[in-house]
């Protein structure tokens, strides 16, 4: 009989733990379902800003993108916003674009246009901009950092 009590329990147990844990998954699809609903609400509302020329909406657009947060990631699609963020000068969005030209993601490869926008955003005072100018302008040639000197006087905020 004795044997016969803890079986019973231990179904019993397993019967309570069961229960938890299905409310648990319950709880969790919710909870996702809501971050998911607030998530593409978040990158409409995003994605309107950038439209109407917000540049931290912008770079933010650049940020998803690169990194494949609730969008699918694409440097293509983040090269355009972290641009058009960095024509209305963002200085973060400058470094990245002028890492991507420099590195060849999401565009092609241009040592001009990468050393023009970390310059422009070493200007500004980004760190990371100023670290990275140096490396890029070592392997370029002087009529290429010319171009880019020129490209740099020649731009002017859309903002």
């Amino acid at each position: 009989m004795n044997l016969f009590v803890r079986l019973f329990s231990l179904i019993s147990s397993a019967r309570a733990v069961r229960s938890k844990v299905s409310s648990t998954a319950s709880t969790v699809k919710n909870v996702n379902k809501k971050l998911h609903t607030y998530e593409i609400a978040y990158i409409r509302g995003t994605i309107e800003k950038a439209e109407n020329g917000n540049a931290n909406a912008q770079y933010d657009l650049g940020d998803r993108f690169y990194d494949g947060l609730g969008v699918a990631q694409d440097y293509s699609e983040a090269a355009f916003w972290f641009g058009r963020a960095a024509e209305n000068g963002h200085a973060q969005a400058q470094t990245n674009l002028g890492m991507m030209c420099a590195l060849g993601r999401g565009v092609d490869r241009d040592d001009i246009e990468g050393f023009k926008w970390l310059s422009l955003a070493a200007a500004s005072g980004d760190e990371r901009a100023m670290k990275n100018l140096a490396k890029i302008e070592q392997r370029m040639t002087d009529d290429q950092v010319a171009e880019a000197k020129r490209r740099i006087s020649r731009f002017s905020p859309k903002k």
